[in-house]
């Protein structure tokens, strides 16, 4: 994270530069401290810790493994997909089921977190929770592959 009392320094003496680049220099000095704020106020992680999120994001995948439907598409079709989404960080894998269902015109997602670790107190048990989140909405992001299995399967014929 760059530190940016080197920034202010460096407008403070402003030697070598225009007027021009000095009022650009600030003006992104205020941008920057400005949009960190924000960050902190939206999501409560230091600069540090966001940036920590955004670089070690890990990897995901999801697996589709099971799909019914009833026989004939009408308005009353009733459709389930069941997907299987990974996400591994560092030495750690999550993997959570989701059950997608199709009802009256619409598709719906269901998550049931299972296996949750137990924790020593009620902030460390949010804070994992909010780490599993994270991380299930990474998973989540739909690859080209299931994109295509998913269109496969779900036809309006």
């Amino acid at each position: 994270m760059t530190d940016l009392n080197l920034f202010r320094n460096m407008l403070t003496y402003g030697e070598g530069y225009t007027t021009e680049q000095m009022a650009l220099f600030e003006s992104a000095l205020n941008e920057i401290t400005e949009l960190r704020a924000k960050v902190l106020a939206f999501g409560g992680f230091s600069p540090a810790d966001t940036a920590n999120l955004i670089t070690e994001c890990g990897k995901a995948s999801q697996q589709l493994v099971h799909f019914e439907r009833s026989p004939n598409y009408t308005s009353e079709t009733v459709a389930s997909m069941r997907v299987v989404l990974r996400h591994s960080k560092s030495r750690s894998m999550l993997e959570q089921e989701v059950m997608l269902t199709y009802q009256h015109g619409s598709w719906f997602a269901r998550v049931t977190v299972s296996d949750f670790p137990e924790c020593d107190s009620p902030e460390a048990a949010l804070g994992k929770l909010s780490d599993w989140l994270m991380r299930l909405g990474l998973a989540s992001q739909v690859g080209s592959e299931l994109r295509e299995t998913m269109g496969a399967l779900w036809r309006r014929d």
